[in-house]
């Protein structure tokens, strides 16, 4: 199985990677969907999913789930700043500001199957898309930005970070 899976829709790509770990993907397995169909975010909020944006589920098996969802977002705020040279702000438990405004979110979700818990840490993220007056990173950087190049550089910086 690919560890990197690239859909151009999909419903919730944290729904699909929650399916998948009965199939027992390896560690870091990544689910990037160009968009979906029913992004959600924490206490099941809907996310705007349109094309243009980041939304990307990854699978980390037998990881300490306390305290992740800080560390997640310690390491995307550090990731954009380097990207952007500016500053992102977390906002506890689960977003990073632009300029005191949402420009991404995080939603971790755990499931066990046989001996291991796996996490799903899903991303949102605004990167060419527009959605109401929400910052993304088009604008911030004056230029459109490949989803999945910046999907796989999230990756590696998280794999990398946890």
């Amino acid at each position: 199985m690919d560890d990197f899976l690239i859909f151009d829709t999909l419903p919730s790509t944290n729904e699909f990677a929650l399916d998948l770990i009965s199939e027992n993907p390896s560690n870091g397995t990544a689910i990037l969907a160009l968009s979906q169909t029913k992004g959600r975010g924490q206490y099941g909020r809907v996310w705007d999913s349109s094309l243009g944006g980041l939304y990307l589920s990854i699978i980390i098996k037998n990881v300490i789930l306390e305290g992740l969802t800080l560390k997640i977002g310690k390491i995307i705020q550090e990731f954009l700043q380097n990207l952007c040279k500016t500053n992102f702000e977390i906002k506890l438990p689960n977003d990073i500001l632009f300029e005191g405004q949402k420009i991404c979110g995080i939603l971790i979700e755990a499931k066990t199957c046989g001996n291991n818990t796996y996490a799903v840490i899903g991303i949102g993220l605004n990167i060419n898309n527009k959605w109401n007056n929400a910052p993304n990173l088009k604008e911030i950087l004056r230029k459109e930005l490949d989803c999945i190049e910046i999907a796989k550089q999230i990756r590696e910086c998280i794999l990398n970070g946890i």
